[in-house]
């Protein structure tokens, strides 16, 4: 397995929503219900940093708007991932 972009912080708050996201999951409501939650709490708890002072203004808020969406991408690849993991293991 390679380096993991997370921190072990990250991975328990990850761990700690996986029984919410198999239920959403199942109920076909993870787009609508589980991942903004989810991605509200994340970004509250680790905050996407500020781009550079030398960006310009709505320049700085587009980059900050993209890495976020970067960053839930890989959070919701992460728990994809996770929740096959799990699976497999149970089976």
């Amino acid at each position: 397995m390679g380096v993991s972009w997370k921190t072990p912080d990250q991975k328990v708050f990850i761990e700690e929503h996986h029984a919410s996201y198999s239920q959403h999951s199942m109920d076909g409501s993870l787009k609508t219900m589980f991942w903004p939650d989810f991605l509200d709490k994340w970004f509250e708890r680790w905050p996407v940093p500020e781009p550079p002072s030398d960006v310009e203004g709505g320049v700085q808020l587009a980059k900050q708007s993209e890495r976020k969406k970067k960053i839930s991408v890989s959070i919701i690849r992460s728990a994809d991932q996770s929740t096959q993991t799990h699976h497999s293991h149970s089976n």
